[in-house]
């Protein structure tokens, strides 16, 4: 709800533990939900009327999360170049991010994917390359 405050349009949930944040959109964004919402969310809290109510206290966000901070981006229109979304109810439980390797590291992610692999799999894969490479 409060990530639709921020941006009407947002058709996204994203979890705490899936965001990597940019530092300073980080900040700014902070600076941006404390304006709107107070320290430790006390504006929420009062407008919920539950400052002094222990039980539901620890349902009102003290902080901003991933999917508000994203909200945030797409009200400025930098989110989609910051970050590459997926759809988990499309694409199962994969990462939300794609993973970019460059260089060495994608020569090690793929020497390291390619020794997981079981030998009938590798020996399948190497036949079916040669095959493809004798038709050309």
């Amino acid at each position: 709800k409060l990530g639709r405050e921020i941006y009407p349009n947002l058709d996204k949930v994203v979890l705490d533990f899936e965001m990597v944040f940019e530092t300073s959109t980080r900040n700014e964004f902070c600076a941006y939900w404390k304006s709107l919402y107070g320290q430790n969310g006390i504006v929420l809290q009062k407008r919920h009327g539950f400052v002094d109510s222990p039980e539901v206290y620890r349902w009102i966000p003290h902080g901003p999360s991933a999917t508000s901070y994203t909200a945030y981006l797409y009200s400025l229109g930098i989110a989609e170049s910051l970050f590459e979304f997926s759809d988990k109810s499309r694409q199962g439980s994969r990462d939300i991010f794609v993973k970019v390797l460059e260089g060495e590291e994608e020569s090690n992610y793929l020497l390291n994917f390619w020794k997981a692999l079981p030998p009938q799999v590798r020996n399948k894969m190497k036949q079916d390359r040669l095959k493809r490479e004798g038709e050309e």
